[in-house]
């Protein structure tokens, strides 16, 4: 049995860098991390995260191109047109359309629609300049020659900001 006595002296040891002196304690943290590892933003996933990259890197040699793709929605026309936005893509203007504060109430009141923009937009990147077809059965991912020709592998991770 678990008490609050021994999650204290938990704390107390971790704070001296000591292992637990009790075993359950130990027992659960190794759950708990084993559960934190599957849940996103946690510093476990990205942990297993960071060993599928060296993985990678053994595999097939360090990466030739880090990409950071950062979307924004709120200025995008293409976004817009996910919000409902009447524009014209084919003779657009930039000029024309909705102002930047009716853009980021839009983006704002509906973020199904900024989420359903990055899907796309990143889905389209991958598809058209990397040559990846995600072919909806299991994790099989088709290669094709994109612009840097045949990829080797990916590794894409998702961070939200504010």
């Amino acid at each position: 049995m678990l008490k609050p006595s021994d999650l204290k002296l938990a704390s107390s040891e971790e704070d001296q860098k000591k292992p637990h002196s009790n075993p359950v304690v130990t027992s659960l943290k190794r759950h708990l991390t084993a559960v934190r590892a599957k849940v996103m933003e946690t510093d476990e996933s990205r942990i297993n995260i960071r060993s599928y990259i060296w993985g990678i890197c053994v595999m097939n040699g360090p990466p030739s191109i880090w990409l950071t793709i950062n979307l924004t929605d709120t200025h995008d026309p293409l976004a817009q047109v996910f919000t409902g936005a009447e524009i014209d893509l084919d003779n657009f203007d930039w000029t024309a359309g909705p102002d930047a504060h009716t853009r980021a109430v839009q983006i704002a009141n509906n973020p199904y629609t900024a989420s359903k923009f990055f899907h796309f937009t990143i889905n389209t990147i991958l598809n058209t300049l990397f040559g990846f077809r995600n072919q909806q059965r299991g994790s099989h991912l088709h290669r094709e020659k994109g612009i840097f020709g045949v990829v080797q592998g990916y590794i894409g991770t998702v961070e939200a900001q504010g």
